[in-house]
């Protein structure tokens, strides 16, 4: 059964516009997300602009918005083996997104060189 949906797109330029992407990438990327964009900082403002999308759809569909112990760097991207985009959770976050049943969350993103979509699936 389905918890909630939620949708995000994402203006790259917006992230290319940034003046200090790491200042951004710290507001808004998990620790080991950080560590990872601070080793591989080619397409900073797309990985961002990825991240972000991700993350803004998956408060959407929680129906939460970016509040305690909701907020971005609670959640971490990545890619399973295949490259398929999976979220995981600091222990905060975690526990409450068991508390409220949520067993499974899919992910689809795609993009294009101006935009990037992202949409998350929470499945209880």
């Amino acid at each position: 059964m389905i918890f909630g949906i939620g949708v995000d797109l994402v203006e790259i330029h917006r992230f290319e516009d940034q003046k200090n992407l790491l200042q951004l990438a710290t507001k808004i990327l998990h620790p080991e997300e950080l560590i990872q964009f601070e080793i591989s900082h080619s397409k900073a403002s797309y990985t961002l602009a990825k991240k972000w999308a991700i993350k803004e759809a998956l408060v959407k569909a929680l129906g939460t918005g970016f509040r305690k112990p909701f907020h971005a760097k609670n959640f971490k991207v990545s890619s399973d083996e295949k490259g398929k985009p999976q979220i995981s959770y600091r222990e905060d976050a975690a526990s409450l997104i068991e508390d409220l049943g949520i067993k499974k969350s899919h992910v689809s993103l795609s993009d294009t060189a101006s935009h990037v979509i992202a949409f998350v699936i929470l499945e209880i």
